[in-house]
Formats: C-alpha cells, sequence, structure tokens
C-alpha cells in the first residue's frame, strides 16, 4: 500500500492478521446478522431427524445471551402444513359427516320427541 507521502507501507503495520475458525459469510436479515447452516438428511425422515438434532443442540450448546437458533427450512415448512393438516382433516371430516347425516335423516330429527312432531307435520300436510 502507499501512504498519503507516496511511501510504500507493509499490510503488517497497518494490522494483525491471523487465521481463525468461524462463518464464511456472515448474512443480515430483519435487522439482525445470522450464520446459516445447512446438512443434508439421507437414509431417515427429516422430521425425525432435526427433531433429533435439536434435542442435541439443546443438551450439548450453550449460547451466548442475545443469540438464539432457529430451525428453518423445509422442516419449518412441514411443521406450518402439519399444524394446517392437524386443523383442515379433522374440519373435513365433520363437514362430510354433517352432509351425510343431512341425507340420510340423521341428527336432531333421530331423537323420539322430534321424530314424533315431524309426523304430526307430515299427517298435517297430507290432510291438507
Amino acid at each position: 500500500m502507499l501512504s498519503p507521502s507516496g511511501e510504500r507501507v507493509s499490510l503488517a503495520q497497518l494490522c494483525k492478521i491471523k487465521e481463525q475458525d468461524g462463518a464464511s459469510e456472515i448474512y443480515r436479515e430483519g435487522n439482525e446478522r445470522y450464520v446459516a447452516i445447512k446438512y443434508s438428511v439421507r437414509g431417515r425422515d427429516l422430521g425425525s431427524a432435526v427433531e433429533e438434532a435439536i434435542k442435541k443442540v439443546n443438551a450439548q450448546v450453550q449460547l451466548p445471551r442475545g443469540y438464539h437458533i432457529d430451525w428453518e427450512g423445509e422442516y419449518e415448512s412441514e411443521k406450518r402444513a402439519e399444524g394446517r393438516l392437524l386443523l383442515i382433516v379433522p374440519l373435513t371430516i365433520l363437514v362430510i359427516f354433517l352432509i351425510l347425516a343431512a341425507l340420510l335423516g340423521l341428527g336432531a330429527a333421530s331423537f323420539p320427541a322430534r321424530r314424533a312432531a315431524r309426523l304430526d307435520v307430515l299427517t298435517a300436510i297430507a290432510t291438507n
């Protein structure tokens, strides 16, 4: 490098350089820095592999104050889909049951008091 006076200055005179382990790239999102750690799962399902990794990391890694771990990617998408299915499947089964009950005449009209009232209405309609 050249100084303002034109003199050559070595980099060692300006800073101390040393090689260390660490993140090769640091990203920013939502006004926070993060380091992405990626891995692939082979020979087993993604959900159980990530669940096991979460348990091991929580048991063995102590994060400094202000740091947190987010498990995202395909695992996060799978968990969101699972949550939606836990809502949609029971509702769908309920709607199917209600449709079948209406078509087959089941439900409130099946109770004896309701059935008698229904027969009275049908008799009154038939006689008029």
